[in-house]
């Protein structure tokens, strides 16, 4: 019986997969907790950033901006 042997190990591996999947799928679809506790963002109205100073460094195409300060801000509704 070769054509039996050859369609068990062909399906094996498969049933193997669908078999470990059934079993963490669940688990992975539990809720995630996150490291850092979450706050309500309802009140924001924007958000935003500004950068002050600074001076443009290196050869031209390649230069970066250096010795700059930036500030985020937040605007309450």
């Amino acid at each position: 019986m070769p054509g039996l042997r050859f369609a068990l190990r062909a399906f094996a591996p498969t049933a193997s997969i669908v078999i470990v999947a059934a079993f963490v799928g669940p688990a992975a679809l539990a809720e995630v907790k996150l490291p850092v506790p979450t706050v309500d963002q309802s009140a924001v109205a924007s958000r935003g950033f500004f950068y002050v100073g600074g001076h443009y460094v290196g050869e031209p195409g390649k230069h970066i901006m250096q010795g700059q300060i930036s500030s985020k801000f937040w605007r309450r509704r």
